[in-house]
């Protein structure tokens, strides 16, 4: 038993997405957490071109992250985190091709190290993440319709659907 509610939003150079969870059994890999979770982070536009960030979660462990983006032709992110140790966060974000197609990149590297890239096509799609110790996943979306499947201590797979409010 157990449920999940997400929520964005903003106002003017703030922006929020908050993610909180109840789950009374893990049962892993499909539910990994168990009792609250959750995931919150607050974005503030300094100027234009420049964005802090701060991220708090708490899912298997309790991680904390901060981030300062500076946006020229493309977005360069650096940031530092704890996650148990503390590591450092590098990230790339701008458009390729010639069809407004985005990549988004970041590399965390010492307590967590984690490589998170993101390929945005118009209404579809593609996420990577690889870990080490190894784990792995692959996602597409298509709309509001997901399909993940991965590798974390055991194999698994979702179908997940995005209902969204007006």
């Amino acid at each position: 038993l157990g449920g999940m509610a997400f929520a964005e939003g903003g106002a003017g150079p703030l922006a929020l997405a908050a993610r909180l969870g109840y789950r009374s059994k893990r049962v892993f890999p499909l539910f990994p957490e168990e009792g609250v979770f959750g995931r919150l982070s607050l974005r503030y536009r300094l100027v234009p071109k420049e964005v802090v960030g701060l991220l708090l979660e708490r899912e298997e462990v309790l991680r904390a992250e901060v981030s300062y983006a500076l946006r020229e032709e493309a977005t360069y992110t650096l940031g530092a985190g704890f996650s148990g140790l503390p590591y450092l966060v590098l990230g790339w974000k701008g458009e390729v091709g010639e069809g407004m197609e985005v990549l988004d990149l970041a590399l965390r590297l010492g307590g967590l190290n984690r490589l998170e890239a993101g390929l945005y096509l118009g209404e579809a799609s593609l996420f990577l993440t690889l870990s080490y110790p190894f784990a792995g996943s692959l996602g597409v979306w298509l709309g509001d319709l997901g399909l993940e499947g991965g590798y974390r201590e055991a194999p698994y797979a979702w179908v997940r659907y995005a209902w969204r409010w007006p």
